[in-house]
């Protein structure tokens, strides 16, 4: 039977207390990155309203998946066995995708051990117009609404939903984010990030030939490079 304790953590710069209820297996490892995350914010002179945000996401996470955005049996797992595992779970992001369906199997495989799963509370913002993070994203829980920032108002566009995608070009190329993405439901993102995955690139040629055919017939863009 587990032991459990009472973890109170009372931020007197922001106004608020919270009172936690954390596991005692992992309680000593939480405490230890709280008190990173503190004296970092503070020590950089954080507003209090960004850090009262910052905290409550903390918080948030610990509450929903114990405070990791990924088991950490996935991620400690061998290659092979995270590839399984990722694949079965995660596959029908990449099959189904205008750009990545009916790519070579094995790049298909070895790309799903670069998701990373991210959780984004309601009204966070996931990506931010003229952000350049090299990331594609895929939406397995809830819902995203693609926002064009104006001087006094922002307008909505659309909603994205469960299953779809924003970000591929951005993802391949590391071009700027032309709208900006914000939760509009609790959501749970997969992403890839071009850093972790493009030297894959350069062992599937025939797959950076399918991809580029697909980027111009879906965006009109051609003579780009994605393999670098």
């Amino acid at each position: 039977m587990f032991l459990t304790t009472v973890f109170i953590i009372c931020t007197i710069t922001c106004g608020f207390a919270v009172i936690q209820v954390i596991d005692h297996d992992s309680l000593g490892k939480y405490v230890y990155n709280i008190g990173e995350i503190k004296t970092y914010l503070q020590y950089q002179r954080l507003s209090p309203a960004i850090f009262k945000k910052v905290w409550n996401y903390y918080l948030l996470l610990w509450k929903i998946q114990n405070g990791e955005h990924f088991p950490a049996f996935i991620n400690n797992a061998t290659n092979y066995l995270k590839e399984d595992i990722m694949y079965d779970i995660y596959s029908h992001h990449l099959l189904n995708h205008f750009l990545l369906k009916n790519t070579h199997v094995d790049f298909l495989r070895q790309l799903m051990a670069h998701f990373k799963k991210c959780m984004f509370p309601k009204s966070y913002v996931i990506a931010e117009k003229g952000d350049i993070d090299c990331c594609m994203y895929f939406i397995h829980s809830g819902t995203v609404s693609v926002i064009v920032r104006n001087k006094y108002v922002d307008d909505e566009l659309y909603t994205l939903n469960k299953n779809q995608s924003f970000g591929e070009l951005q993802g391949l190329i590391c071009s700027k984010h032309k709208y900006t993405y914000i939760a509009k439901t609790h959501v749970d993102i997969i992403m890839l990030n071009k850093n972790d995955w493009g030297y894959l690139l350069k062992f599937f040629p025939a797959t950076v030939e399918e991809i580029l055919e697909k980027v111009h017939e879906h965006f009109g863009i051609s003579n780009i490079k994605i393999d670098q």
